[in-house]
């Protein structure tokens, strides 16, 4: 059996849950990084059809998401003051909200961001809806 100094045990808590974490860096080749992606935003089936979600490592890889096509690009993300989360509008119209992920107690975490992409509808398409000609 082990015994640990009492100062360093939470140092050892610490390196390994960071261990543990840091195994988790290929969620494409697991079902975690899928199951974030396609689970965790919970939307509804009309707006899941417009809305791509994104897991990004620290150097904005795609490294999971809700369209295949884009995993392992790199996903230009506008974070101008290198902020915790945020939103904006891309060229394309599309609105995009990001957030960096948390770690975990007292882990800080690898950096990663949660990003949605959402398609916005046109004017035409939202003037029925409330009545507008």
């Amino acid at each position: 059996m082990c015994v640990i100094p009492h100062k360093n045990r939470a140092r050892a808590l610490r390196d390994k849950k960071h261990r543990q974490w840091a195994n988790f860096t290929r969620p494409d080749e697991t079902t975690q990084g899928q199951s974030i992606v396609e689970k965790e935003a919970n939307l509804p089936p009309h707006i899941t059809e417009k809305t791509e979600v994104f897991l990004l490592d620290g150097n904005l890889k795609v490294i999971a998401s809700s369209n295949p096509a884009r995993l392992h690009t790199h996903f230009a993300l506008h974070n101008p003051g290198n902020g915790m989360r945020g939103n904006y509008y891309d060229n394309s119209g599309n609105i995009v909200a990001y957030a960096r992920t948390l770690g975990y107690e007292d882990y800080d975490g690898l950096g990663w961001y949660g990003v949605i992409v959402q398609q916005t509808d046109s004017d035409d398409a939202i003037r029925p809806q409330f009545g507008l000609k």
